[in-house]
């Protein structure tokens, strides 16, 4: 018997009360559904309709009912794992193919051909689930087509053996007394054919709730059940559209049709599927967040209007795509305050476990472990295990978090600092116990412990790889505040111990292999795994894919990331079992998943009220609203109703206000100013911005680098300094002679290349060092010439300078210091030459350095900062002049015999290679005039410093999208 129930009612309520007007037990009644969840609400159904205790029916779902029929007629077997299903379809490749021609290589282990393996196995596993009609096929036939079809290379000695495959995959696991989920669909599906199929004891009745579609093993069973046994079939439906080729609802005619149903279909009456108005609503938004912003906002209204728990049972979110869950917990859950009213989510869906963190994590281990060459660690995969955020958070609590903490941001540092391509952990270890003051044989130690935990030493079978990977992350499941890292660590622990259980029962002989297979296919084990979380069945708003929602009725639905792609999902060719292959084999089309996809969606939409969101950018490409929703707007516009509305949420951006910080100074701060020696570099930072000046110089923060397989340019910069001290003499300066001098720069440029841990022989690191050459060529050759010309000889290079000047204001001389790449004298001139392996930039500004000096420290905050740009842009060359006063005051040389140059090694054209501070046309006068004014800008500068009660910052876009301290600044 069929029984239609009509869209705007609840399937499991009507199933419910039908069941309960009949005077039969409950306990004979074995019923199947299509999901967990139906399974649950259906009881729940029964429960308020059924009086007083009752012993409720055995509710199945269609996997469960194949399981439970196949157990009656195999009663000794058990169900194969993956893994068991992966090794019988590894041997009966190997056995049809003796010389890899499925596209494996002949002689390689299973570890490495596994992931293939997967890909035939969940091909062949499809075609038996899917019910393939094997025996009507002619094989010869069918192997001759496939011989001459256009199918990729690849595959086609696999399509063409594909029923031989089959045969020799089933006899394998059947001889282990084990049965894949195919091989349970089609044995059942076959002794259903043959009348043997037996139905557990004491059922009296089967009744089937909610199969819209059938592939053709359920086809054969259902049909075999309403022929022998008393069966029912409820189905939620629009049964006027079941006439209706066109309509979704088409599809529930084949089920109805194959059972040998006659219901009473409704007649003079119009459909009911195809009436949005006053239902659905349109919400197209710019970006997934704003997706999320504006079904916060839906659903915080709808929330409004419930009053008990029972209310919010009645909503329901439909997630087409999984991976829409983290984005829906950070973007929608979060925005409801908890604490003022607890609204659960009722979340069962999976997610891919390669999304998360945790799977990052063991990909770090795995990375490492494959790539260790005994004690050796490569630092790059040593530094990525690091910096993962599970490993700073595996230290313990307080005072031990803490250890930990400083002892990585140690090692880590010293990485950098050393340039270590290959690190070993003992030398890591005992870096940390060089820590200063008394926490360095706890940092020690708490460094030992992460590594016995992170990086397992003993992974000399895939046992006690997995054992190791186990201990690392085992204790992570007590760590409290990570978005679902309980769940996701509990998958992931029984992954690992399905594993070890398979290793233990079958021996290390069929999973053996190299380090680096077995990594590689633990890493591809774990990758496919889905998370399911524990939902509480009856409480909050059911948060479920779409096929989760299959026969159940909600009064409010909404629909997310409704575009093309995700529903329907867009299935792409199919290269294992293409669209005329399916066909001969009478297994489904990717096209009837959709109209499935179809039935689902209608259903809701037809008998709730439904609200679909969609993101009109997809990150890399814009999006396509779903073909549902064209369908929707083509109905309304047949039945002449009103448009849908379109919601368009347009999340206003109110940028806080900014609340920059600011820094007094206490007595500790002006006693460390009081012992500071200033630099050149240092003026200028405190010169742009004194926060920064105090951030970077007072606290002695810096940038934390990373390490790079090639220099960045700080690196460079150091590399080409130290390359031009060696080329003119190092402590020894001297102008070198012209003959070889190609040569000898390369040979020193090598050199420092290779100190440095970089490799100038290939890739970027050749081409780099063929631009350097070139660059430094150009501008040595027209050095060497100029310096004989002009008699020039070399002074000392990189040299240290201290002075003491007098600050008018201050108690006590101030002490400046710096290190000048190169200080040379032409006759009676001396010439500090400062070398530049960035940009260009012009030294001078147009108008010279002003004579007005302001006082800066008695000036008001806004009237100081203006100040500071303006002295800021008049000091250009404020280094070299800074380098001048130096010279001036250690080495008592005249002003008017002071002259300054930058070299900017990297450019390409002469006329700005080298470029003097001082315009050629100003006289002596005029450039003691010029270092004159410095030093009275340079003593309001330095008054600042030591006078101002605040360090205050200086927002400047230009300079500030480089600070690295525009958090605790907070200007960001």
């Amino acid at each position: 018997m069929i029984h239609l129930i009509p869209l705007q009612e609840s399937l499991t309520e009507q199933v419910a009360a039908k069941l309960v007007k009949r005077k039969e037990s409950p306990d004979s009644i074995l019923m199947v559904v299509p999901s967990r969840r139906m399974r649950v609400f259906l009881l729940n159904a029964l429960g308020r309709h059924f009086s007083g205790s009752f012993f409720p029916p055995r509710i199945l779902t269609v996997d469960g009912f194949f399981n439970c029929l196949h157990h009656r007629l195999y009663p000794v077997d058990t169900e194969a794992s993956e893994l068991e299903s992966a090794i019988a379809m590894d041997g009966t490749l190997n056995h049809t193919f003796p010389k890899g021609g499925y596209g494996g290589p002949p002689g390689a282990e299973f570890l490495d051909r596994y992931p293939r393996v997967r890909r035939f196995l969940n091909a062949l596993e499809e075609c038996l689930v899917e019910g393939a009609e094997w025996e009507k096929i002619d094989r010869d036939v069918f192997s001759r087509y496939v011989e001459l079809g256009d199918y990729h290379r690849e595959y086609r000695e696999f399509l063409t053996q594909l029923p031989h495959l089959t045969e020799d995959y089933v006899r394998r696991l059947a001889r282990a007394g084990k049965a894949s989920r195919g091989m349970i669909y089609s044995r059942v599906a076959e002794a259903s054919e043959k009348g043997e199929v037996l139905v557990p004891r004491g059922v009296e009745r089967i009744v089937f709730v909610g199969l819209t579609a059938l592939n053709r093993s359920e086809q054969r069973v259902l049909a075999r059940m309403f022929k022998d046994f008393p069966a029912e079939l409820f189905i939620r439906t629009d049964a006027v559209a079941l006439e209706d080729p066109d309509s979704p609802f088409s599809l529930q005619k084949e089920t109805v049709t194959l059972l040998g149903g006659s219901p009473e279909y409704p007649s003079g009456k119009s459909t009911s599927w195809n009436r949005f108005s006053g239902k659905v609503t349109l919400h197209p938004s710019l970006d997934r967040e704003t997706m999320m912003a504006a079904l916060f906002r839906e659903l915080r209204d709808a929330l409004a209007g419930c009053e008990d728990a029972e209310d919010l049972l009645r909503i329901g979110v439909v997630l087409p795509d999984p991976s829409a869950l983290v984005p829906f917990i950070q973007g929608v859950v979060s925005r409801f305050n908890m604490r003022e009213r607890n609204i659960p989510f009722n979340i069962t869906l999976g997610y891919p476990f390669s999304r998360t963190p945790l799977f990052q994590l063991m990909g770090c281990m795995l990375n490492l472990i494959r790539d260790r060459e005994g004690d050796r660690i490569p630092a790059s995969r040593y530094l990525d295990l690091l910096r993962h955020p599970y490993v700073k958070i595996s230290g313990g609590d307080g005072e031990r978090d803490l250890i930990l903490r400083r002892a990585l941001h140690h090692v880590e540092s010293w990485i950098q600092r050393e340039n270590r391509m290959h690190v070993t952990l003992t030398e890591l270890e005992t870096e940390a116990g060089r820590m200063e003051g008394e926490g360095g044989a706890l940092a020690r130690e708490a460094l030992a412990a992460m590594h016995r935990r992170f990086v397992p030493g003993d992974t000399g079978d895939l046992d006690s790889l997995c054992g190791g990977l186990r201990e690392g992350i085992r204790a992570l499941r007590e760590e409290k505040g990570y978005l679902f890292l309980t769940d996701t660590v509990d998958m992931a622990l029984s992954a690992l111990e399905e594993l070890r259980e398979f290793i233990r029962d079958s021996g290390e002989d069929p999973l053996r292999g190299s380090l680096r297979a077995r990594t590689a296919f633990i890493h591809n084990y774990l990758g496919h795994r889905e998370i399911r979380f524990q939902g509480s069945p009856l409480e909050g708003i059911q948060v479920m894919g779409l096929l989760e929602f299959r026969g159940l009725s909600f009064d409010r639905v909404f629909v997310l990331d409704a575009v093309e792609g995700v529903l329907p999902g867009n299935r792409k060719h199919d290269a294992l079992l293409p669209r005329d292959v399916r066909a001969a084999l009478g297994i489904r089309q990717h096209t009837d998943w959709e109209r499935l996809f179809a039935v689902d969606f209608f259903s809701l939409t037809a008998a709730s009220r439904v609200d679909v969101f969609w993101s009109e950018d997809a990150g890399w490409a814009p999006a396509h609203r779903s073909r549902f929703i064209e369908r929707m707007i083509l109905e309304v516009e047949k039945q002449g109703e009103a448009p849908l509305p379109e919601t368009r949420f347009n999340l206003r951006f109110v940028p806080p206000e900014i609340h920059l910080a600011r820094i007094h100074k206490d007595e500790t701060i002006r006693e460390k100013l009081n012992s500071m020696a200033f630099s050149p570099s240092a003026l200028e930072t405190y010169l742009h911005c004194p926060l920064q000046f105090y951030f970077q110089r007072i606290l002695g923060l810096d940038v934390r680098e990373r390490l790079e397989a090639d220099p960045d340019a700080g690196e460079l910069g150091s590399l080409l300094h130290q390359a031009l001290f060696r080329f003119y003499g190092g402590e020894k300066p001297a102008v070198p002679e012209s003959a070889d001098l190609e040569s000898r720069l390369q040979s020193i440029l090598e050199r420092e290349y290779r100190d440095r841990g970089f490799d100038p022989d290939s890739g970027i690191g050749r081409m780099r060092m063929w631009m350097f050459q070139r660059r430094l060529m150009a501008f040595v050759t027209a050095d060497i010439a100029s310096m004989n010309e002009t008699g020039t000889r070399l002074l000392g290079l990189e040299m240290d300078y201290r002075a003491e000047i007098l600050v008018a204001g201050l108690d006590k001389p101030v002490p400046l210091m710096g290190r000048c790449d190169r200080v040379e004298k032409e006759g009676i001139l001396v010439r500090v030459v400062d070398y530049k392996s960035g940009g260009y930039f012009s030294p001078r500004s147009r108008d010279g350095i002003p004579a007005e000096v302001p006082d800066l420290h008695l000036l008001a905050e806004g009237e100081y900062k203006k100040a500071l740009a303006r002295v800021t842009a008049s000091l250009k060359g404020f280094q070299l002049y800074a380098y001048m006063l130096m010279l001036q005051e250690k080495d008592q040389i005249s002003p008017e015999n002071l002259l300054a140059d930058y070299v900017f090694l990297r450019e390409t054209d002469e006329k700005n290679r080298r470029v003097p501070v001082f315009k050629s046309s100003l006289s002596q006068e005029d450039r003691c005039e010029q270092i004159r004014r410095f030093r009275l800008h340079l003593d309001a500068l330095i008054r600042d410093i030591f006078l101002r009660p605040e360090f205050l910052p200086i927002p400047n876009e230009s300079h500030c999208q480089y600070c690295p301290f525009r958090t605790p600044c907070g200007n960001i």
